[in-house]
């Protein structure tokens, strides 16, 4: 079990009876350590990243806890990070990260070098206001919890649009600032759906406006 524990700027791993096996990282700006560290994802060889959220970077750390490597700093340019705050490794092993600040997703090799990105600020198609959560179903769609739009939307694994669903409100099938989400092996979408204090599950199959997985069709 890894922790991401914010307030302390650390990341504790406990074991399968959740007894403390590592502390990793303390209060500042020195590879290993974190300013609100926030997403950890791990790898085939289970190495942990870590979205390191004032600093402005991704940590890598092995197994052990032990600091390997960082990569963004601040901007806004391919590569660079604002507030990054949840992140993931995709089927094709590449590093997705929600680039909080920059109003996009980034993609990236577990080696740190920046590979392309999608998205701007804005209300329309494939554009977000802070994407606060990304993951992906095993046909190798990606999900983004696009939280102050309100919506969940979908992309190729190119970052290519392919539609969204949810708006404004608290009725079954809106939101109210989308968080984050998750896919179960059935395929059903779990949405952290923060403003109204809630989990939605979903199934979604690429029709405009897809129905909360509670309701017959």
């Amino acid at each position: 079990l890894y922790i991401a524990e914010t307030g302390n700027n650390r990341v504790q791993i406990l074991d399968a009876q959740h007894r403390v096996v590592h502390i990793v990282g303390q209060g500042g700006t020195r590879p290993g350590e974190f300013h609100n560290p926030r997403g950890i994802a791990l790898d085939a060889q289970r190495m942990m990243y870590v979205t390191d959220w004032g600093n402005h970077r991704v940590q890598v750390f092995d197994t052990h806890g032990t600091f390997v490597r960082a990569f963004g700093r601040a901007g806004s340019g391919l590569g660079q990070l604002k507030q990054p705050l949840s992140l993931f490794l995709d089927a094709e092993g590449r590093v997705v990260v929600c680039d909080f600040g920059n109003h996009r997703v980034q993609m990236f090799t577990t080696t740190g070098q920046a590979l392309f990105a999608f998205g701007q600020q804005g209300q329309g198609r494939g554009e977000f206001q802070h994407p606060s959560g990304v993951t992906q179903d095993r046909a190798g769609h990606l999900y983004v919890a696009d939280s102050k739009n309100h919506r969940v939307q979908l992309f190729t694994a190119q970052g290519v649009w392919l539609g969204s669903f949810g708006k404004p409100g608290a009725d079954p099938g809106m939101f109210d600032l989308p968080t984050s989400l998750a896919i179960s092996p059935e395929g059903d979408v779990y949405v952290v759906d923060k403003g109204n204090r809630r989990v939605q599950s979903f199934r979604v199959r690429f029709a405009p406006h897809p129905k909360p997985a509670g309701d017959q069709p």
